[in-house]
C-alpha cells in the first residue's frame, strides 16, 4: 500500500507529512522527513501469549480508531460475534488456540491508490473493512448464516487523528479506492457494481451508477477541451466477495 503524502499545519507549524491506514484500525501520521509521529504514539501493554512469541507492548497513535476495535452487536450486525463459539476480543489480543472474533480491516495493497487527501477540506478519505473472522486462521470467512463482511467510509483529520464523519456501508470496501475532486465529491465503487459519489463535507450520497461489474479500482477524473470527465474500470474481483468479472470502461462528464 502506498501511503498517501500531503503538506499539513500543526501547531502552527507547516509539516511534510505521510499516512498510512493500519490493519490495526488507525491512522498513523508521520512527520516523512523526519519520521516524527506528529499526534504522538504511546506503547500500551497488551495482553500476552508466550507460544506466539507477543510483543510486550503495541504503538497506540493518539486520536481515535477509524472502525471499531473489537466485535460489538450493539453497533451493527457485522459485529456480531459467532454464537457460543467466539469471544469478543481486542483487536491486539492474541488468540491462541481458542476461536475468537477479530476485526477491522484498512485499505489494502493495489491495484490503485486506496487514499485521497483534499486540499481544501483538509482531510484523508478512503474506506475500510469490518472483517469479523471466527477462529484462528479463519480470516475473513464465516459459517454460512453468520453475519459477514461490512464496512465503512470515513473522511479523517490528519492533524487531530480523529474521524471527521463516517458512513456505515454494507459492503467491505478496504479493497476500493476513492477519488475526491474540487467540485466537492468523493466517488468510490462497490463490490456490487455501483460507482456512488458522496458529498466530502458530510457523506451524503448525491449519484450512483450501475457499472456491470464489480469496481475496486480507483476512479480517475482528466479533462478535455475544458470539459471534465470521470472514468472507471469495472472488472470485479475474487476478494472478497467474487463479484462479477467483465471488462467494463466506462467514463462520464
Amino acid at each position: 500500500m502506498a501511503p498517501v503524502l500531503m503538506d499539513l499545519e500543526v501547531h502552527g507549524k507547516k509539516r511534510k507529512a505521510v499516512a498510512v491506514a493500519g490493519k490495526t484500525g488507525y491512522l498513523y501520521v508521520f512527520d516523512r522527513v523526519t519520521g516524527e509521529p506528529l499526534q504522538g504514539v504511546q506503547y500500551k501493554p497488551v495482553p500476552q501469549e508466550p507460544r506466539q512469541l507477543t510483543s510486550a507492548t503495541q504503538p497506540i497513535p493518539n486520536g481515535e480508531p477509524f472502525v471499531p476495535l473489537c466485535p460489538d452487536p450493539s453497533v451493527e450486525p457485522t459485529l456480531r460475534p459467532v454464537p457460543n463459539l467466539c469471544r469478543r476480543l481486542f483487536v491486539h489480543t492474541p488468540s491462541g488456540i481458542r476461536p475468537r472474533s477479530s476485526l477491522p480491516e484498512a485499505p489494502e495493497p493495489p491495484p490503485g491508490p486506496r487514499y485521497q487527501f483534499n486540499p481544501r477540506t483538509r482531510l484523508v478519505y478512503f474506506g475500510a473493512a469490518l472483517i469479523n473472522g471466527d477462529g484462528p486462521n479463519t480470516g475473513k470467512y464465516r459459517p454460512i448464516g453468520e453475519y459477514r463482511n461490512g464496512g465503512r467510509i470515513v473522511a479523517m483529520d490528519p492533524v487531530t487523528n480523529r474521524l471527521v464523519w463516517q458512513k456505515h456501508t454494507d459492503w467491505s470496501l478496504s479493497t476500493n479506492g476513492t477519488l475526491t475532486t474540487a467540485g466537492d465529491l468523493m466517488f468510490i465503487g462497490q463490490p456490487d457494481g455501483y460507482l456512488v459519489a458522496y458529498d466530502i463535507d458530510n457523506g451524503r450520497e448525491v449519484w450512483r451508477f450501475q457499472t456491470g461489474a464489480g469496481v475496486h479500482i480507483s476512479p480517475i477524473t482528466y479533462k478535455i477541451d475544458g470539459e471534465q470527465y470521470v472514468a472507471v474500470f469495472a472488472g470485479g474481483n475474487s476478494v472478497p466477495y467474487a463479484s462479477q468479472t467483465v471488462d467494463n470502461l466506462w467514463h462520464s462528464s
